[in-house]
């Protein structure tokens, strides 16, 4: 599109332009006709972008290319298409405090949607008060233009009204790296390379990235939820429990990849990509707080949950004869002299290693409560209740629906991730992917196994259920203590990364935490997790957070996110943009039966 430059403009970018004509048109549509995501983030952002000069811009691009009718009818013809594109915009959320906001509103919809502005559904938020111009975000959701570009007119400050070009490229090249937002600046820097092995621009290759996911989720998702899976699978039967585990799974699958779209959709005009912005995107401030709400009630119930097994295991390994279940006191010395450092670390990459040796633990751990089962001969083998366990199923299976939720959560880690790669999505979607298949076989194999040696006997805590004493009791329980510390991390670094993010909003820029305020919130979240495990019955917290959070944050916003900010299958948009709005009766499926089991399993706990 148009870009502003240094004069002198106009020839010397046709010289300088070694592409066929061909070419050149093509760049041009490929510039206008991109997703529109045009983010104000404030008012002297705002008012930077739109000031007389804008004007200017479009007589001397047009002039430049005076000499080339071809040029010129095909740049005429790519901003009537993107005008009309503009017209059909699925929603424009105007954020505006002070006088001007109806001078603004009234200037915006005459140059979006021309004589019909009925088409445009519009919400304006924030009152009148005082002259301070404007404060809070311009977010226009839909298709049309680039990042940054989009005909826009409003009345700034400095006085301009009606309508005016937000400058963001050259006709015959895409935006300058300067003018684009950074993370998309970086998920373009390695643009035009082939394989999976090129490096993006994280300097690392998609395969490397792939397995730095993979360990990483692999063990978020399973972390301390593979302790309590005995009992959750001695609540259906093995066979109801392996159908509703891969139901589950799957749902996760499906909106794992939804909110990857959205999420590099909308942090490429972001300063981050986090579920906060995306549940901003499509429906403003309020369902950014309810999300901001449920997201960290689910991570910081996960935590909760996981010191409180931890409790457990490190008095077992320590104080194999205490007659307390968790000593307070070695939870405290544990907490802050291991799990505290380990979650110092300032980014899920330097976490890799740590959660490879994670992963291996997991992979003993299957083995070895299989190994144990087919020791004993699967006792329980015969038994009707064990295979499908139908005894209150109306009360009891909705519990073991929810707590399967939260045992495959992975929504939260998947936009840390995102932003640590630079938007590249494809390795951090194959990644869960990996995980989640990996996680449903691990739950398969020790759940069924559990079910199938002890039945109704099992228990919250796998190490109990398995009653080994002695030396080897004492290894058996550090190896899962290390594990489910292992696991707390990468579940507190999403929660660091989302508490963190509240600050960087109404500010330009990826401004990152300075390490005195990353290893102070980091205390406060682990010390508070801490004081609620204290309480223990990690299974109680499993319950209520996966029937709540785990329903809103994993399963209801990314599927309303994507129906609201991706274009609909089968138009230009999507064929453009590389990815669409999926079925909508998919989406409603699993927002509905989610919803209701979710509901029966909250009463059902409090009942």
């Amino acid at each position: 599109m148009i870009r502003r430059a240094n004069p002198p403009h106009g020839a010397q970018n046709l010289d300088r332009d070694p592409r066929p004509l061909e070419s050149q048109r093509i760049a041009i549509w490929t510039d206008l006709l991109s997703p529109l995501k045009c983010y104000v983030l404030n008012k002297w952002d705002f008012q930077r972008r739109l000031t007389e000069e804008t004007v200017s811009i479009i007589n001397q691009n047009m002039m430049a290319y005076k000499d080339d009718e071809e040029i010129r009818r095909e740049f005429s013809r790519s901003v009537k298409w993107l005008r009309y594109k503009q017209r059909i915009l699925r929603e424009t959320t105007v954020d505006f405090k002070g006088e001007k906001r109806r001078q603004a509103f009234s200037s915006l919809m005459n140059v979006i949607s021309g004589s019909d502005s009925s088409v445009v559904r519009v919400r304006i938020r924030g009152g009148v008060s005082g002259v301070s111009g404007v404060s809070g975000a311009l977010v226009m959701s839909s298709v049309g233009a680039p990042p940054f570009g989009a005909a826009s007119a409003v009345s700034t400050p400095s006085g301009i009204q009606g309508p005016s070009i937000i400058p963001v490229g050259d006709p015959l090249s895409s935006p300058t790296p300067s003018e684009q937002s950074p993370l998309l600046r970086s998920a373009n820097d390695g643009r035009g390379r082939e394989g999976d092995d090129a490096p993006n621009a994280t300097g690392r290759s998609r395969t490397s990235l792939y397995l730095g996911a993979t360990t990483n989720l692999a063990l978020a998702v399973v972390g301390s939820t593979v302790l309590p899976i005995g009992a959750t699978f001695a609540i259906t039967g093995v066979l109801p429990g392996i159908a509703m585990a891969c139901v589950v799974c799957m749902a996760n699958l499906y909106t794992s990849d939804l909110l990857l779209a959205v999420g590099k959709q909308v942090g490429s005009s972001m300063p981050k990509p986090e579920l906060g912005a995306v549940a901003f995107a499509y429906g403003g401030a309020r369902w950014r707080t309810l999300v901001d709400v449920a997201q960290t009630l689910l991570l910081f119930g996960g935590n909760c949950g996981n010191l409180a097994l931890q409790g457990e295991l490190w008095t077992r390994a320590v104080m194999p004869n205490s007659s307390e279940p968790s000593n307070p006191y070695v939870l405290v010395v544990a907490t802050l002299g291991f799990v505290f450092p380990l979650c110092c670390l300032r980014s899920m990459r330097a976490l890799e290693t740590f959660a490879s040796a994670g992963n291996l633990l997991l992979v003993g751990l299957a083995i070895a409560v299989f190994v144990e089962a087919a020791r004993s001969g699967f006792p329980l083998q015969h038994d009707r209740r064990s295979w499908m366990n139908t005894e209150n199923a109306a009360k009891m299976w909705p519990v073991a629906f929810a707590q399967f939720g939260f045992d495959f959560y992975i929504t939260p880690q998947l936009l840390p991730l995102l932003y640590e790669a630079k938007l590249d999505a494809k390795p951090i979607s194959r990644g869960a992917w990996t995980a989640l298949t990996f996680a449903l076989i691990v739950y398969c194999i020790v759940g069924s196994c559990e079910v199938l040696r002890i039945g109704q006997a099992s228990t919250d805590n796998l190490f109990t259920d398995m009653h080994v004493s002695g030396v080897a009791g004492q290894i058996l329980a550090v190896s899962l203590a290390v594990f489910v510390a292992l696991g707390y991390a990468p579940v507190l670094f999403a929660l660091r990364y989302s508490v963190l993010s509240w600050r960087s909003r109404g500010h330009e820029g990826d401004e990152k935490a300075s390490l005195a305020t990353h290893v102070a919130t980091t205390f406060v979240l682990v010390v508070s997790s801490m004081g609620v495990a204290f309480w223990g019955n990690a299974a109680t917290i499993f319950a209520l957070t996966g029937a709540t959070g785990a329903y809103l944050v994993c399963y209801l916003t990314p599927c309303v996110a994507a129906h609201r900010l991706l274009p609909r299958a089968g138009t230009p948009e999507a064929s453009l943009s590389g990815v669409a709005a999926p079925p909508v009766i998919i989406s409603v499926l699993i927002c509905v039966v989610g919803g209701v089991m979710s509901s029966v399993a909250v009463v059902s706990t409090f009942v």
